[in-house]
């Protein structure tokens, strides 16, 4: 049996029977965007997903658009680290630190 062309998933033993569907689900979704343009309704319409579907496969397969050499937005679960690690590098100041003027203890506001 052939494996069709535009499958680049190889026939081993290497990789899990997961992995490679996996694999040829990724490739069926970035082939189907890129003939859509990345216009995602349409390509979700083409591969008979909901667009929230289809947006969720591209971020579990991190899919991103040649052309514009950028990856798609991640989900807001995955900004948690990213957000707390601008606040240790001082870019943003916790809402607990602007309300502790340094003369009480704890999270909470002094009083005057």
């Amino acid at each position: 049996m052939e494996s069709p062309g535009y499958l680049a998933v190889g026939l081993d033993g290497e990789q899990s029977l997961k992995e490679k569907i996996e694999a040829i689900e990724a490739q069926l979704v970035l082939a189907a965007l890129e003939r859509q343009r990345w216009n995602q309704t349409k390509a979700a319409v083409e591969l008979g997903l909901s667009r929230p579907g289809l947006l969720n496969k591209i971020r579990r397969y991190r899919l991103r658009d040649r052309r514009k050499s950028r990856a798609v937005r991640p989900s807001r679960a995955a900004e948690q680290p990213a957000r707390r690690a601008r606040e240790l590098a001082g870019t943003r100041v916790p809402r607990r630190a602007r309300l502790n003027d340094g003369r009480g203890s704890g999270d909470r506001p002094s009083r005057r």
